[in-house]
């Protein structure tokens, strides 16, 4: 009987991950910010943040990187032969953090396979100034971004809509539309870390779309684009908490074939210039035909089950198939328009939702990431995922839409 290999997944959300590890025959280990109760069926062991700091989402979302750091030393302390690890969201930016884990694997007797971009490919990818430089130097439209500087707001320099976000920003938290310098200046007083990393801030050309994304596979010798994906930003009907928060995804896109070419062209080219491995993922606004790059995502991005779910396929092992074998020709086949729909949702609780009313959450069918029995969850935390798969981009849309109305029939 062979051995099941050991993988090792630290991130966010590690549930969805988990599950696809757990499918295609390893032994899953976690670190995992929520600790649903449909991760642990899929993991060996796991740390849960919020369980290790015994608070809630909302005390947590903005400090949790390094206490994620920290989870993953213990982990690895704790599970010395594991064989890889994946860092999933939650460390996009955190360096420090990254480096002390990579020291740590490296000290190991028997070092863990790290499965993924390293530091120096990540700190290209995040660069969002360096990137938008490149693209505007290849011919293609970019958004005006800026380093934050006292003096523009002092000398009335900024053309009002604009967004003010932190170099930092992930899962759309540090994002703010500024219609006024007034309201600039309020959310810079009320931002007490604002004074001592101003320079940590970037102002951008606001730019009114459709928010998409694009993921991407890819080794030394291969590129493939996994899937096209609406991006689902800040939607009240999911009780977003912030106007850029994410919320999910529809996989595919209901694109032309025009603005698919355009969104595969950049994101190739990137993936090129960058060196990435695995896979990755690139957010971009779309307006008047011409695709916006807002973001690059160099890890696993969150809209990868829904993709999965489209294409009937296992990515999270053909990711490790890269980052293994990088020099072999990668096999995908584009999620074509008009085969499978899979919608995410990710429904954010709008009031205190009682545990005895989420345990009746696992009695609707396609949802996911349902909270722990006995746990009560506040005013704006995610409370669960729906993941819905039809022949179209309307039944799909709908059939996750109506699944949303029978949990709020169930919370009332």
């Amino acid at each position: 009987m062979v051995k099941k290999k050991k993988v090792l997944i630290s991130g966010f959300n590690a549930r969805p991950l988990s599950k696809s590890l757990y499918n295609a025959n390893y032994e899953v280990y976690a670190v995992d910010f929520f600790g649903d109760s449909d991760l642990f069926p899929y993991i060996k062991d796991a740390l849960i943040i919020t369980k290790e700091l015994k608070n809630n989402f909302q005390k947590l979302k903005l400090i949790y990187s390094d206490v994620l750091t920290d989870l993953t030393l213990q982990m690895i302390e704790k599970h010395p032969h594991l064989d890889y690890l994946i860092i999933a969201s939650g460390l996009d930016d955190n360096i420090i953090g990254r480096e002390k884990i990579f020291n740590k694997i490296k000290k190991l007797n028997r070092p863990i396979r790290y499965l993924g971009n390293n530091i120096a490919q990540i700190i290209k990818s995040r660069d969002i100034l360096s990137i938008n430089s490149l693209l505007d130097k290849m011919g293609y439209k970019v958004p005006k971004t800026l380093a934050f500087n006292y003096d523009l707001v002092d000398n009335n320099l900024i053309n009002y809509p604009i967004i003010l976000k932190k170099k930092q920003s992930s899962g759309g938290l540090n994002i703010f539309k500024i219609n006024s310098k007034t309201q600039l200046l309020n959310i810079i007083k009320e931002n007490e870390e604002f004074e001592k990393e101003s320079g940590n801030w970037l102002l951008q050309e606001y730019i009114d779309g459709i928010d998409v994304s694009c993921t991407t596979i890819s080794n030394n010798v291969d590129i493939k684009i996994v899937s096209i994906n609406e991006q689902l930003i800040g939607k009240e009907f999911l009780n977003a908490p912030s106007r850029f928060i994410y919320c999910g995804n529809i996989v595919p896109a209901d694109l032309n074939y025009s603005l698919q070419y355009k969104i595969s062209e950049i994101s190739l080219k990137l993936v090129r210039h960058l060196e990435l491995i695995g896979i990755n993922g690139f957010d971009y606004v779309l307006k008047d035909g011409c695709p916006y790059l807002m973001e690059i995502n160099p890890r696993i991005p969150g809209s990868i089950n829904a993709a999965e779910f489209a294409l009937n396929r296992n990515l999270i092992d053909e990711h490790i198939n890269c980052c293994l074998n990088p020099d072999k020709e990668i096999i995908i086949s584009n999620l074509d328009i008009n085969t499978n729909f899979v919608s995410k949702f990710i429904y954010f609780a709008p009031k205190l939702i009682s545990h005895q009313k989420i345990e009746k959450l696992k009695q609707i069918k396609n949802v996911e990431d349902v909270p722990v029995p006995g746990k009560n969850i506040q005013p704006y935390e995610p409370l669960c995922s729906i993941l819905y798969k039809a022949e179209n981009y309307s039944k799909a849309y709908k059939g996750a839409l109506s699944i949303v109305e029978s949990i709020e029939l169930l919370i009332k």
